[in-house]
């Protein structure tokens, strides 16, 4: 048990307990009596209002100060043994830690067509798409869309600066190709359809029979821009001027291709609108 607080009476003597107010702070710190008095032990008059509200007030502020101290004190000791005694011994707090049981991750069936993967730590992830990888969707799959360094040969064209076109039998050069491939996206987003394809590239034997053939259409062998793999001829109502046709003419100029103004209606070469050459592409 801890020691009890003292009580007052302990502290202050019992002629300071039995008298009024003033017999209080005197016991604590006895006020300056003239020597006078004491010696004869007579009475003195009552100090006047003025002195009692002024002298006699002022000289009791710092025995009032060391009363309240002295009650601080003993109150405080009392509330600090009451709260040690309460709260017994404090335990010293220790973190538990517990183990972490590794479990193997368990990977269900995954469908062939599925966008999902398993990685090697057995999570699933969803696979990396072109773009994931910095690169983008080529718009012509397959087709590098390079155009050959030098010169080529008209109608005797690398094949490996040719590309095929959507249709899967149409050949015309790697730049123009890849440039076509974005038109036509734009085109079948606008008309439902992918631009109808009918000729592209020709080697120089197919122009000399078609120059048999269609004397007054066909250029000469050599010279045409089909045998260097820059032109296309289109149907599907291009040939006709219809909606395709107004269209390509105010959008294809963009993608570096064009209705040459020879062919178109009078100009100075054959009514061709169905003919249409990538001229970023021609040196």
């Amino acid at each position: 048990m801890p020691p009890a607080a003292p009580s007052l009476g302990a502290v202050l003597p019992d002629h300071v307990l039995e008298g009024g107010d003033d017999a209080w702070v005197d016991g604590v710190a006895p006020r300056p009596t003239p020597v006078a008095a004491l010696a004869a032990h007579e009475p003195t008059a009552p100090p006047s209002p003025r002195s009692h509200a002024g002298g006699s007030l002022w000289r009791r502020v710092p025995q009032v100060a060391v009363v309240g101290s002295l009650v601080a004190a003993i109150a405080g000791y009392a509330v600090t043994s009451d709260v040690s005694a309460s709260a017994g011994p404090v335990a010293s707090f220790v973190r538990e830690e517990a183990p972490v049981e590794a479990r193997e991750p368990v990977v269900g069936d995954i469908d062939a067509g599925s966008d999902v993967v398993a990685g090697e730590d057995g999570l699933l992830r969803v696979a990396p798409d072109e773009a994931s990888r910095g690169s983008e969707r080529s718009p012509l799959p397959g087709c590098d869309g390079v155009p050959p360094e030098t010169d080529q040969p008209n109608g005797r064209m690398s094949e490996a600066y040719l590309c095929t076109l959507w249709d899967g039998r149409t050949d015309i050069r790697a730049d123009a190709a890849v440039s076509l491939a974005v038109l036509n996206e734009a085109y079948r987003a606008e008309f439902g359809s992918d631009i109808c394809l009918t000729d592209g590239y020709r080697s120089f034997a197919a122009q000399q029979s078609l120059r048999a053939r269609k004397p007054g259409l066909a250029a000469r062998p050599g010279t045409s821009e089909h045998g260097w793999g820059l032109a296309v001829d289109l149907c599907g109502g291009v040939e006709n001027e219809g909606a395709g046709y107004h269209w390509l003419r105010e959008h294809a100029p963009a993608h570096g291709w064009d209705n040459p103004a020879w062919a178109r209606r009078g100009g100075g070469g054959p009514y061709e609108p169905w003919h249409w050459e990538y001229v970023d592409g021609q040196w």
